[in-house]
């Protein structure tokens, strides 16, 4: 008897009868604990291939520290959104009572799956594909979602340890949207049902990972505190503080949305201010635009060189992958940065090795000028829309007439930058709560903090010119010259950078 209770003494403190969750030590939230279904997600090919994608794209080539990848923000959003799921459900009100473990769970599951779709090089492989009309409606949202049943499908086919289970769980019916969990959890990433409502008293839950409302998401804290931290930028929020004050509160139309403290509204400005900063100094950097515009022309000569050769006489996988089905699943699983650059590299063509060479070197598309329009008063946005439109398709024109193969060419890129609700003001859809428990909506114009969002722009459009090789000085101040007083026209002015 002795013995065998030695034995089980033993056997207990090896771990044999014991499930621990896997631990991860994050640089951002620390201790990250992961249920045992996100374990069987992860270690999926398709899940671990985000470990081979940079979240920033080619952003590191001017920020050496930005290389962190889509795997480490997928498991901070995951983290994030089984937090707060965790705490709405914890709290002491009725509504938020009702959360149901199932519901916790596919929150978690969904930030855990939320940027499958995304393919190398981040946001950039999503341009790249969408030019042109073959692959036109091409989203990451909608690639994540078909990524996620079939992550799901071999997970339930693979005899693991726990795979019985977790078909159960995915089969499992949803009570409030009538569907399974499975169907919940691409809902969430997808930020609503596309073809029904939002099931009564439910709409909170479908802004936990992707808020469509006022951008305050568990994706967002994630990747402005990580973006930041790894650009070097002094950009935080505090994600404990958020947890601990948002609500779900009834706030009218038989919604149940999550709702911020009045306390909370200036911590909401400043992560929106702070996503504008990162896409200022970081994700829009002027020279970062110019990397981004090299690769795309290596892509597109590459591919203007596959066309042009035999079938036989090209790599397969370059013409399967980069050209025929470029924006497939099977593509998207089996390209990341690396594999991207080799094809390039090594299967394209003379024309994409010498312009990705001049990436690996760091030989940039030169900025030439910079123009800009503002949108300051929102009484002027039927005005400002009018002109953006024009200046596309002024930019989209100036492209046409410089391609590639012209003796001086030059490249128009046509970017935005708000606070992530495009050309409403960011406060007209927060609902806020006092500590006396009510919730309502802070309207923009009557809120104490709308005068300091009134120092900066609702939304900025920038519109750039690049040199690709450089020219003669005339060259250089006649293309300047055509290219401002063109967008001058329409209400641009020009801007130093």
């Amino acid at each position: 008897s002795s013995k065998t209770s030695k034995e089980f003494s033993m056997a207990t403190c090896n771990g044999s009868n014991l499930s621990l969750p896997k631990v991860i030590n994050d640089p951002i939230h620390g201790t990250i604990e992961l249920h045992k279904f996100a374990e069987l997600i992860m270690g999926a090919p398709e899940f671990q291939r985000l470990r081979h994608l940079k979240q920033l794209g080619v952003t590191y080539l001017v920020y050496p520290s930005g290389t962190h990848t889509r795997f480490e923000h997928s498991v901070g959003t995951y983290h994030l959104a089984w937090q707060l799921a965790k705490t709405l459900k914890s709290r002491a009100t009725t509504l938020e009572t009702e959360l149901t473990d199932d519901e916790v769970l596919c929150v978690a599951l969904a930030g855990l799956c939320h940027d499958l779709g995304h393919g190398p090089f981040s946001h950039l492989w999503e341009v790249l594909v969408k030019t042109g009309d073959r692959f036109a409606d091409y989203h990451h949202e909608g690639m994540s979602v078909q990524l996620v049943d079939r992550i799901i499908d071999q997970v339930i086919g693979s005899g693991l340890s726990g795979a019985a289970e977790f078909a159960d769980f995915m089969r499992r019916r949803h009570e409030a949207s009538g569907g399974t969990n499975r169907e919940l959890i691409k809902q969430l990433i997808l930020g609503g049902p596309e073809d029904q409502e939002i099931p009564p008293g439910r709409q909170f839950l479908y802004e936990i990972i992707s808020n469509k409302r006022t951008g305050f998401d568990v994706d967002k804290w994630d990747y402005i505190n990580r973006d930041s931290y790894f650009l070097g930028l002094n950009n935080k929020l505090d994600c404990q503080r958020q947890l601990a004050m948002l609500r779900v509160l009834p706030c009218g139309q038989g919604r149940n949305l999550l709702v911020i403290r009045d306390k909370q509204v200036l911590e909401y400005i400043q992560l929106l201010v702070a996503r504008r900063v990162n896409h200022y100094v970081g994700y829009q950097h002027i020279k970062v635009i110019g990397f981004e515009k090299l690769l795309g022309d290596a892509l597109q000569a590459g591919r203007s060189f596959l066309e042009s050769q035999p079938v036989e006489s090209v790599n397969p996988d370059a013409r399967r992958y980069l050209l025929e089905a470029s924006g497939s699943v099977e593509t998207l699983c089996w390209l990341t940065d690396a594999r991207l650059e080799l094809l390039l590299t090594e299967h394209c063509g003379p024309t994409a090795r010498h312009l990705m060479q001049r990436l690996v070197t760091r030989k940039m598309y030169s900025l030439v000028a910079t123009a800009r329009l503002a949108l300051k008063d929102p009484e002027d946005k039927r005005k400002y829309e009018s002109a953006i439109k024009k200046a596309r398709a002024f930019s989209e024109d100036w492209n046409r007439r410089n391609p590639q193969a012209s003796d001086y060419s030059t490249i128009a890129e046509f970017r935005k930058i708000d606070y992530g609700s495009g050309l409403n003001h960011p406060l007209d859809e927060v609902f806020a709560y006092s500590k006396r428990g009510s919730a309502g909506q802070r309207c923009s114009e009557k809120d104490l903090l709308f005068p300091d969002l009134l120092l900066s722009a609702i939304q900025v459009s920038i519109v750039r010119l690049y040199e690709r090789s450089p020219g003669q000085g005339r060259q250089r101040q006649e293309a300047e010259r055509e290219f401002l007083d063109g967008l001058a026209a329409l209400g641009f002015m020009k801007t130093v950078e």
